[in-house]
């Protein structure tokens, strides 16, 4: 699970290549989605620690 206070960041790369301007907020359906799948498919790694999804 995603620690509660970590940002979550989304870019429209489309738009914006340098990612200037986050768009989390402006699309809170898809960084539940995004977020939903992220801890779905992580698997724990000590070779490339993700402590806001290690710590479960």
């Amino acid at each position: 699970m995603l620690k509660p206070n970590l940002a979550v960041e989304l870019y429209n790369l489309r738009d914006d290549l340098a990612e200037t301007t986050n768009v989390a907020d402006k699309n809170p359906e898809l960084v539940a989605k995004l977020t939903a799948l992220l801890r779905e498919q992580h698997t724990a790694s000590p070779e490339f620690p993700l402590p806001a999804l290690d710590a479960r």
